[in-house]
């Protein structure tokens, strides 16, 4: 399949948005994610360097990054989805 050309630019922002729609459609997997604060959550794909971990910790992880930042705008009662997705904190400054 093609990749749009623009992936690069809009892949963290899509991700994001496809996961606030899933997690608020979804009570029980809101539940879920909310049952994890406290917790770093990573993604661990020893193959995937953007999206997990990566086999030796080098991966960027921004699924992780990305859910983590989810949970704290569903934890926010006075949020509107403010999550900014192109300002997902890097791995290492959590």
């Amino acid at each position: 399949f093609q990749v749009r050309p623009d992936w690069d630019l809009v892949n963290v922002e899509l991700m994001c948005e496809a996961l606030r729609s899933k997690f608020t459609s979804h009570p029980s997997l809101k539940s879920l994610l909310l049952s994890t604060i406290g917790s770093t959550l990573v993604e661990m794909s020893p193959s995937d360097l953007f999206w997990g971990a990566g086999r030796e910790g080098e991966g960027l992880n921004y699924l992780g990054r990305i859910l983590m930042k989810l949970r704290e705008e569903l934890l926010s009662p006075n949020t509107t989805h403010s999550v900014e997705c192109d300002k997902v904190l890097p791995y290492n400054n959590l």
